[in-house]
């Protein structure tokens, strides 16, 4: 373990291509003190995966995370950054609209949007898939699920809401949506419907006994935030990567039952969420190193899914890794994404449709292959891309 004069970290400029940055953490310093604070980085996948697993040793409770200022609502504290049986509890309140039988029920809903959005473009040849497409899809998806408008002023809030939550620091955005979330709550509290809004507050004042409006509030901005964002980078980024790497596109367009090993190679090339962070509860040892208690962790999860010792040919995209799941792009143990299932049934839909309606995909010109101004996610900021008519 050694101090070293690293970039600044995290930074928006280091993740416009964090990779050889990686690289050189996991090769000289994979357990690295952050000069001048009591902080360490963790770049190797065993170390991380260590982390994740033993969540009695690590607490994910940070308020002063970026995250944690942009979802906590009135003292109440989201699911991703919870600990102990409150997080076990809280979580469970969010669990049922993702259980294998709700998310069947899900699928014509999906295709639905799916379509309707390809139906917008498939005439004029061309789409900046981002923007056009992937980012608006999880949208709708959420809001069709939360009874929430699907066009107009409403879904342009959550569009706009949704593109600034990728920025470095909390901005107005966040105060507008939990007002804008507190108002549909109280609206669903008085008056339910067949909706996972009306679920939520049910299920949460059946096990408490009264109507809970901050903790409501929190989990049903982080059931916006976890469901969207996230999902819209992995789209894309796929795209991205098979367009890269031809032979595997014409393979997985040859066969749509390698759509699924695809999308979660592409989750482990490019993490859409590239680092998360733990407190240290007490003194732990990683990697022979000693972290005194206090200590705030970084997990490097990109680089974590770039390392040789966890993947073969790490660099490579490859379909059919048989070791695949281990990646960490919806993290690991107790706070493994509760709302992947979903993201991955909608970008499941998502490619089966445009590998049917769509015909040769190629890269059109204005591409500049810059990352989104964030420190945290990964995503172009723009795809541009012409095709022909299937």
């Amino acid at each position: 373990m050694t101090e070293t004069l690293a970039p600044e970290f995290p930074s928006a400029d280091v993740n416009q291509c964090p990779y050889d940055f990686y690289a050189r953490g996991r090769e000289s310093s994979p357990v690295e003190r952050v000069p001048g604070a009591q902080e360490y980085r963790l770049y190797r996948h065993q170390d991380i995966a260590f982390v994740f697993q033993n969540e009695q040793l690590f607490s994910a409770y940070i308020p002063t995370a970026y995250t944690s200022a942009g979802l906590d609502y009135g003292g109440a504290v989201h699911i991703g950054a919870d600990d102990g049986e409150r997080h076990k509890a809280n979580r469970s309140l969010m669990s049922r609209p993702f259980t294998p039988g709700r998310l069947k029920s899900y699928e014509p809903m999906i295709l639905g949007h799916v379509d309707a959005l390809i139906d917008r473009f498939i005439d004029a040849g061309k789409v900046e898939l981002a923007w056009e497409f992937a980012n608006p899809l999880p949208a709708l998806v959420i809001s069709s699920l939360m009874a929430l408008p699907t066009d107009g002023p409403d879904f342009e809030f959550l569009q706009a809401w949704n593109a600034a939550f990728v920025r470095t620091q909390p901005t107005e955005e966040f105060v507008l949506m939990q007002d804008y979330m507190l108002r549909t709550l109280r609206e669903r509290h008085a008056d339910p419907g067949p909706d996972i809004l009306s679920e939520l507050i049910a299920r949460q004042s059946a096990r408490d006994g009264e109507f809970d409006e901050a903790l409501c509030t929190t989990l049903g901005v982080e059931m916006i935030a976890g469901g969207v964002i996230t999902t819209g980078q992995l789209i894309t980024n796929a795209m991205a990567l098979l367009l890269r790497h031809p032979d595997q596109m014409a393979s997985v367009r040859a066969d749509h039952r390698k759509i699924t090993g695809m999308l979660e190679e592409a989750l482990r090339v490019e993490a859409p969420v590239q680092w998360r962070m733990r407190y240290a509860r007490q003194d732990v040892e990683i990697g022979g190193v000693t972290i005194p208690a206090g200590s705030l962790i970084w997990l490097l999860l990109g680089s974590g899914n770039q390392d040789g010792s966890a993947f073969e040919c790490p660099a490579d995209f490859q379909l059919g890794r048989k070791n695949i799941k281990r990646h960490f792009g919806f993290g690991l143990g107790l706070h493994f994404c509760l709302g992947a299932p979903l993201a991955r049934l909608e970008a499941k839909i998502a490619y089966e449709r445009l590998f049917t309606r769509l015909g040769e995909i190629r890269l059109a010109e204005g591409n500049d292959f810059q990352n989104v101004d964030s420190p945290v996610f990964r995503m172009p900021h723009q795809l541009l891309l012409e095709f022909a008519p299937a």
